[in-house]
């Protein structure tokens, strides 16, 4: 009993997780709070990507899928059933298949029991045959298959059957994926055959530009930390005669930013933190094609020197040609071929921290003034 399943596939795939785990911030306050320390003020930027434990994506592509019948191996569990014993009815038991067919208690090395609860020392079944299941997942054999005293089949059974895939490939992927998988797959047979001649005519496949980005945790961001400490003193001292006029002015101001004084703790923080895979890989598997791959048609069949005697300084007219003329061919030719290009960061910071702690300014001021024509008046 056999089925074969033909499968051709050119797929492209990209896979994104969702975020777990503890952040950094997280875990720099948990420290804090383990340690009992005083934290007064606590200035965070943060970019987290966490997926550590996660579960990976697993896909299979292409390749042939056949379905074959499933066969007793040593380790696999069926069920039999034994036979009444007097007036005990028939039982069903449950064994492990051994080494070479015999037949245990799961668990155990004692064979299985029969209706009266006594080993049958000799039931085994034949390694290799058919396995047989019912809608339930239950495994048994055909009665041929079993030897020894006791066992008989059960009924409502049909053949076990399993799938494998032949050539297929199995990608498994998880965290921030932007990979690319191209998988082209021709003809796996002859197309034509005469007497001892045989001809397989090959696929001819073109596959344009492909790029692909995958980024982490990426953080710009700055903490500024302005006035910390920052004291301003003015003294203005003035008198001036004649009108007698008397000044004394003095203006203390102290902007103090938590974390600059005694007893006073500030956390900052500015990170960029990344814990799983970052995946921009370009993967192209080619099987009984042509292929041309990060280049498409026009750029697989474009002529530089025709291109360059068309639109060049020599035959060149109009202006599409003198517009040709001043470009540069070559990278003409590089864009309509194209390729492949392909970035992946992980965690990125490009963020500061500026702190402006002790920063004084003081000002004073002292100023006498005489207006002689007043102080003078009346001594003539």
């Amino acid at each position: 009993m056999k089925k074969l399943l033909v499968t051709t596939a050119i797929a492209t795939m990209a896979f994104t997780g969702a975020a777990s785990a503890q952040s950094l911030l997280e875990r720099v306050l948990s420290d804090v709070n383990s340690n009992m320390q005083n934290v007064t003020g606590i200035f965070a930027n943060t970019a987290d990507n966490l997926l550590a434990g996660a579960l990976q994506d697993v896909v299979s592509v292409g390749g042939t899928t056949t379905t074959v019948d499933r066969t007793v191996q040593p380790g696999d569990i069926i069920t039999v059933r034994v036979p009444a014993i007097g007036g005990d009815p028939a039982v069903d038991r449950v064994a492990v298949v051994g080494p070479n067919g015999e037949l245990f208690q799961p668990g155990t090395n004692t064979r299985i029991e029969d209706a009266a609860g006594a080993p049958i020392g000799t039931a085994a079944v034949t390694l290799g045959s058919t396995l047989l299941q019912n809608n339930t997942g239950v495994l048994t054999v055909d009665g041929g298959a079993l030897t020894g005293a006791g066992p008989i089949t059960l009924t409502g059974f049909s053949i076990a059957t399993q799938t494998t895939n032949v050539g297929g490939q199995v990608f498994e992927t998880s965290g921030i994926n932007a990979s690319v998988t191209n998988i082209l797959r021709g003809l796996d047979r002859d197309s034509a055959t005469t007497g001892l001649a045989s001809a397989i005519s090959a696929v001819q496949t073109n596959v344009g530009n492909i790029a692909t980005t995958a980024l982490g945790a990426v953080n710009t961001g700055d903490i500024e930390l302005l006035g910390a400490n920052t004291a301003f003193l003015e003294d203005i001292d003035q008198a001036i005669a004649g009108t007698s006029n008397a000044l004394r002015q003095r203006v203390d101001n102290t902007v103090t930013q938590v974390g600059t004084t005694a007893n006073q703790t500030v956390l900052a923080i500015n990170s960029a933190l990344n814990e799983t895979n970052v995946n921009a890989s370009v993967t192209n598997i080619a099987s009984g094609v042509n292929a041309n791959l990060g280049i498409n048609n026009l750029g697989a069949n474009f002529d530089t020197a025709a291109m360059t005697a068309l639109f060049g300084t020599a035959g060149s007219s109009g202006v599409a040609g003198t517009e040709f003329a001043a470009a540069d061919i070559a990278n003409i030719v590089a864009e309509i071929a194209g390729g492949i290009s392909t970035t992946a960061l992980g965690a990125v910071n490009t963020g500061t921290i500026v702190s402006g702690a002790d920063n004084q300014v003081r000002g004073v001021i002292s100023s006498i003034v005489g207006n002689a024509a007043t102080n003078t008046a009346g001594l003539n």
